[in-house]
């Protein structure tokens, strides 16, 4: 059995011939019922084979897959001058059995295991998305969400809860990121002064099960907000001024989204202003949507099934460049905003973290930045090399099972890699991103809290 071209699925169906077959003038068919209809189908037939020395028929059938978990109850008949027989035993067969022998996004889950309504598409009731193995793009592999019993479909929910964001967070302006964290337990934001010396304050927004993000609006300093699945659709609950939308007027709620995009918020419009926006993945191809400060909404399509979005301004001009990762050959593909060209970089240091994000040179283009979980290894291709996979930054930091990465660090002008424990919310960095620097802690929250 197996999936065989859009709208079908191919399943063998061998069946005993009645014992009148062997005698001539005796014709042998095959007829489908769905369930609780008795009006029979007849099937399309991609080939048969009688077998006359056992007595057997073997057919290879075409069925529809859009009937989900319904079943076909397929006959065998014989047919002679009498008349046609009783039918044959039944035979059961469902797209649910095809899918549970694939594994489309070879995530290690089996696609009935992640689509369980086997209607072939991600929708509200699935356990992740058959054609992505990130299905909620928090970073965390959904065949990983599955054994810590986290949902695959929801970045606030997670193994490895992080605050989504597109940009360094910065309240106080002063040029260095503020250590922020999440408590979902309690819709409470905690933010600290850099370096932990200052002030720190603590604001409630949010409850558990929102999707937590840090946002710079336009004129404003950075601020924060949550994201809510109400009805299948994404609501965007913004802190502070909110979103300011083209007649200057600020909006402290936009609905945008809906169950199953990723989320990848950014300066997609305007330089240092944060959009909402959104990657989906729909029918083989990666869609980024972007939602504008005039009130609608941007789409381009960019990639394919396989593909890790990471966008990121590598041009320089401060917008987000539609960009996605492919394993499969280990190259970064990019549509830059300046000119609307595309590039492909090929740098891929064997990692599998791509959740790294800004500028570790200090030259206002965003590196392509890659951390080794194994080895607890960060590397960058370097954009003042226009990428190159021949002479990239490297730095030895986190263990393996204990830290992971969280982007956007930035202290002055570049952004450092960082790690953190999610279990005390420790996180280190190098001064400078030098390999040789004895690594800076900063404690900011608690087991169970987003961070960045």
């Amino acid at each position: 059995m197996s999936a065989i071209a859009d709208g079908t699925f191919r399943a063998q169906v061998k069946m005993r011939l009645c014992p009148e077959y062997a005698l001539g003038g005796v014709t042998v068919s095959v007829k489908y019922f769905l369930d609780g209809n008795p009006e029979p189908i007849d099937p399309t037939i991609v080939s048969s084979n009688i077998n006359s020395s056992d007595n057997t028929a073997t057919f290879v059938i075409d069925f529809p897959n859009t009937y989900g978990t319904q079943r076909f109850n397929v006959k065998g008949f014989c047919t002679a001058s009498q008349g046609e027989s009783n039918p044959s035993n039944t035979l059961k067969v469902s797209n649910c059995d095809a899918i549970a022998l694939e594994d489309d996004d070879a995530d290690g889950l089996l696609d009935n295991l992640e689509d369980t309504n086997c209607d072939n598409f991600f929708s509200p009731g699935d356990k992740s998305n058959r054609h992505n193995r990130d299905s909620d793009g928090d970073g965390v592999t959904d065949v990983v969400e599955f054994l810590d019993k986290t949902d695959a479909t929801n970045p606030g929910v997670s193994s490895r809860p992080y605050v989504l964001a597109g940009a360094p967070f910065d309240p106080d302006n002063d040029g260095n990121s503020n250590p922020v964290a999440w408590r979902p337990t309690s819709g409470t934001w905690f933010i600290q002064d850099f370096p932990g010396t200052g002030l720190s304050t603590s604001f409630p927004i949010g409850q558990a099960g929102d999707i937590p993000f840090a946002y710079n609006p336009r004129g404003f300093s950075s601020d924060f907000g949550v994201i809510r699945l109400i009805a299948n659709q994404y609501h965007w609950f913004f802190h502070g001024v909110g979103f300011v939308k083209s007649d200057l007027s600020p909006t402290a709620e936009i609905v945008f989204g809906s169950f199953g995009d990723n989320i990848v918020l950014g300066p997609w419009e305007e330089a240092g202003v944060t959009s909402p926006a959104v990657a989906t993945l729909f029918n083989g191809f990666w869609s980024f949507s972007v939602y504008l400060r005039d009130g609608t909404v941007r789409s381009n399509y960019w990639g394919q099934e396989g593909d890790i979005p990471r966008p990121g301004d590598y041009d320089g001009d401060g917008i987000f460049d539609r960009a996605v990762f492919r394993p499969s050959d280990g190259k970064t593909y990019v549509v830059k905003s300046s000119n609307n060209t595309s590039a492909v970089y090929s740098y891929f240091p064997l990692a599998s973290d791509t959740l790294s994000r800004g500028d570790v040179t200090g030259d206002n283009i965003d590196d392509i930045i890659f951390w080794e979980p194994t080895t607890g290894r960060f590397s960058a291709a370097r954009s003042e090399a226009n990428f190159s996979p021949a002479s990239p930054i490297e730095e030895s930091l986190g263990l393996y099972g204990v830290h992971l990465p969280l982007p956007w660090n930035q202290i002055g002008s570049k952004t450092l890699f960082s790690v953190v424990n999610h279990l005390t919310g420790e996180r280190f960095y190098k001064p400078n991103n030098s390999n040789a620097a004895t690594p800076v802690s900063v404690q900011w929250g608690i087991v169970g809290d987003s961070m960045l």
